[in-house]
């Protein structure tokens, strides 16, 4: 049922803003980014300073800039939809349901959603920011 509560949201939106402008909002236990192509709502289900679990959702079309996780491993996986996660300084990756991705503690990389897709995110330790509030550590120049 939430699901489909969150689908609805998802409908309700306006037009996003343009990339450079990506902004969110936390209501609760989630966190909403507008893009200008899509959207990316993400739930916190677990955070201390040891973990810290999410599943998130993004609508077709979403892209997350390139960002990383400050002294934090994060590992992504799909439950539904596919995702491609772009790095800087190696090959894309796609992940489809049942794939898990490491990815390294300060390794820059983005998000795209070429479908609806539903994911889960762990970082470990729990990144400070991740995942109810802005955390994209780009460095200066980026």
């Amino acid at each position: 049922m939430a699901e489909i509560d969150t689908i609805k949201k998802l409908e309700e939106l306006t037009k996003a803003l343009r990339f450079k402008d990506m902004h969110g909002s936390q209501d609760g236990d989630h966190y909403e980014i507008c893009t200008e192509r899509g959207t990316f709502i993400i739930f916190g289900l677990a955070k201390d300073e040891e973990i810290a679990i999410a599943r998130a959702f993004a609508s077709k079309g979403t892209v997350v800039p390139y960002h990383m996780h400050n002294g934090s491993k994060e590992w992504m996986g799909v439950s539904r939809g596919a995702m491609r996660i772009a790095f800087r300084e190696k090959e894309a990756v796609i992940v489809k349901p049942g794939d898990a991705v490491l990815i390294s503690s300060f390794e820059q990389h983005a998000l795209e959603f070429d479908e609806d897709t539903w994911l889960w995110a762990v970082t470990v330790p729990g990144d400070r920011g991740f995942p109810c509030k802005p955390h994209y550590g780009i460095p200066e120049g980026m």
